[in-house]
């Protein structure tokens, strides 16, 4: 029986059908691909690359195409034979991954990231010492992520011959012949690379079979303990078509068993949850140059699958450079779009690499720690975001919305990443709540009790509630009215009415005002009548919010309407009245958040990592108002009492409208 070559894996995989393309327009040579990976989103969300290596072990480069402008190639055995004029193999995976966007050619999903190759042979093939040379050389390079569109090519015979199938979708390899899975040649030189930091795409195969071939195969190798020879840093890639369905060529993801014992694998980490899928069908790529700047290409395989995912891993390497390898790994297996059956499944593994999925917060989200340390990682504090937020009551949306503070507070995934929000879109205004009583009923945390009094001369009002209590007194000057009001209230975790939460908690607040209303007759059946009121408020900070303290808030409110005696008889009245509720006139909160990172000295463990934390004095004056408008009818029922009806309708100027209320209230004289 034949035995399967060691000492050469063919490169030439994915090159299924090569054929010469007519030059489209450089966005829209794979703008499908682009779009059903989700590349697209991420660029506009500035992740391309930039800063970031890509490195590959392929039949070199074509340093002559502009598409390949930003690589650097190794000074291998095979170096003056770089240019492979029959395949140009090394120059496809190159454009697709990081081709440089330049008005020409392709653009590869990393478009800003730099490359590193190391041609490792001529023509389809490549030595198995010369694939690990060129690993170990990335790896010495700084190759963030290493591309491997190579493989072993298994024919259905020699599958057969390698594997028996015991179980549904489980594979054993079948000790009797030469298991490349099983040899050592190149795992040592992926255990440098990944130990160095690097992360390791490898392409599936492309023989239609049910598990991926090697070295593929080897992202999931593990020791005596059950450990991740690799570390969880390596990443296997099949094929889809563009309809998201497996490539007939593709191999699969499958289960390739290294314990199998009474009928069951006994394996607690599989291919297949290392596996993923990319676009390889009928792709546009850089082709050898012969003399043409720009020229491009078709082409389908699983190397074309790998080299999508090396640069997604450059794109989100690129927006979080503190993030540990095996971290970027998982990042990109936890957002893939699910495909096939439910979950992670024996054909597409994790499913389809979707970086706008990638790129956006996973899990729950919390606001980041503020601190002067220096970190490994980004570190999270105790407040999530999902539990934090500000209504109601006198403080404005419109108050924060300048803040820089808030518009770029940094909040943290739960993969440890950072992410930059708005949180003044946290605080919603809603309306104040009304009382004829007082103009700052608002602040009243419990039902506001509220008596109007008077006898022949003075005439006034007592309103009180559980946190609140206020007087108004006054006296009757012939045909002029003049009297006093002065309260009080005291709220917990709420400040003039409003209410926070989280990152936007509130502490207590003592509120106190004065106000003047005023009445004067303009004629025997008309009176005009107005007031004014100021406030002074005295708040603490919540605890663990955003929102660090405040200055005295200065608030004022006021009022002014017109009374008609006289409407049926001479024993009632309508009055008109508009009330501009309280607002703050002079005040200033000070906001404290982490608005960005300061990163050094990039390493296997992630990196150095400093928050950039920044205060700010938010004036909380703003040109928001709320008011409400009211009607009321008053009819005298005895010399010594009257009843009144008040229908009012809230306002703001944000065009907001609130419903009628109504309020019937009885004044008895003594």
């Amino acid at each position: 029986m034949k035995r399967f070559a060691q000492t050469a894996i063919a490169t030439s995989i994915a090159l299924m059908c090569t054929s010469a393309l007519a030059l489209p327009t450089e966005m829209d040579a794979n703008a499908a691909a682009m779009n059903q990976i989700g590349a697209n989103a991420a660029w506009a969300r500035g992740f391309t690359g930039l800063g970031v290596r890509i490195g590959f072990v392929d039949t070199g480069a074509d340093l002559k195409h502009k598409d390949l402008s930003n690589v650097i190639l190794a000074k291998s055995p095979y170096y003056k034979t770089m240019v492979d004029v029959n395949r140009g193999h090394g120059t496809e995976m190159i454009s697709i991954a990081a081709g440089a966007k330049d008005g020409a050619g392709i653009v590869g999903v990393a478009y800003n990231s730099s490359v590193t190759v190391y041609a490792g042979g001529i023509g389809g093939f490549l030595l198995y010492s010369d694939i690990a040379n060129g690993i170990k050389w990335n790896a010495d390079n700084k190759a963030d992520v290493i591309n491997l569109s190579l493989g072993g090519s298994l024919t259905k015979p020699w599958f057969n011959a390698y594997y028996t199938n015991p179980a549904p979708g489980v594979y054993v390899r079948n000790y009797g012949v030469v298991d490349s899975y099983a040899a050592t040649t190149l795992m040592p030189s992926l255990q440098y690379a990944t130990g160095k930091g690097s992360i390791v795409v490898m392409a599936a195969g492309n023989d239609g079979n049910p598990v991926p071939t090697s070295p593929a195969n080897l992202a999931v190798a593990t020791d005596k303990a059950g450990n991740l020879m690799l570390g969880g840093r390596a990443v296997i890639v099949g094929a889809v078509d563009k309809n998201n369905v497996i490539a007939s060529f593709s191999n699969q993801a499958g289960n390739i068993c290294q314990t199998f014992t009474s009928g069951v694998c006994q394996d607690k980490i599989q291919v297949k949850d290392y596996f993923l899928v990319a676009p390889g069908g009928s792709l546009a790529y850089a082709a050898n140059a012969n003399n043409t700047a720009t020229p491009i290409a078709q082409d389908i395989g699983t190397s074309v699958s790998a080299a999508f995912v090396s640069g997604g891993v450059a794109v989100i390497k690129q927006a979080w450079p503190t993030l540990r390898p095996e971290q970027i790994v998982q990042i990109l297996l936890k957002t893939a779009t699910d495909l096939g059956a439910p979950g992670v499944d024996a054909v597409y593994g994790n499913g389809l690499m979707n970086l706008d999925a990638a790129t956006k917060p996973i899990g729950a989200l919390t606001l980041a720690k503020i601190t002067n340390v220096s970190t490994t990682q980004i570190a999270a504090g105790p407040v999530r975001l999902s539990a934090s937020g500000m209504s109601g009551g006198i403080i404005s949306k419109q108050s924060f919305a300048g803040s820089s503070v808030m518009q770029n507070a940094q909040v943290i995934d739960g993969m440890g990443r950072n992410f930059t929000v708005n949180m003044s879109n946290g605080v919603s205004n809603t309306m104040q709540n009304y009382s004829p009583a007082t103009a700052y009923s608002g602040l009243s945390q419990t039902k506001l009790n509220y008596v109007d009094f008077g006898y022949s001369g003075p005439i006034g009002a007592l309103y009180n509630s559980a946190n609140m209590s206020g007087a108004r007194f006054g006296h009757q000057f012939k045909d002029i009215y003049v009297g006093f009001e002065s309260g009080s209230a005291k709220e917990t975790n709420a400040i003039l009415g409003s209410r926070g939460a989280g990152a936007l908690a509130l502490g207590d607040s003592t509120t106190s005002w004065n106000a003047v209303h005023l009445a004067k007759a303009v004629s025997d059946t008309n009176t005009l009548f107005g007031s004014v009121a100021m406030g002074r408020t005295n708040a603490s900070a919540g605890k663990d919010s955003m929102i660090t303290g405040f200055s005295e808030l200065v608030t004022r409110s006021w009022s002014l309407g017109i009374q008609h005696n006289g409407v049926f008889d001479n024993k009632d009245g309508v009055a008109f009245q508009v009330t501009e509720m309280p607002r703050v006139v002079k005040g200033t909160a000070s906001v404290t958040a982490v608005t960005g990172y300061t990163v050094s000295d990039v390493n296997d463990n992630g990196a150095t990592v400093t928050p950039i934390t920044s205060t700010e004095k938010v004036s909380l004056v703003s040109n928001y108002r709320q008011y409400a408008t009211s009607v009321s009818y008053t009819r005298n029922l005895t010399q010594l009492s009257k009843l009144q009806v008040n229908l009012a309708v809230q306002s703001d100027n944000a065009g907001t409208t609130v419903l009628p209320m109504m309020f019937v209230g009885y004044t008895q004289k003594f």
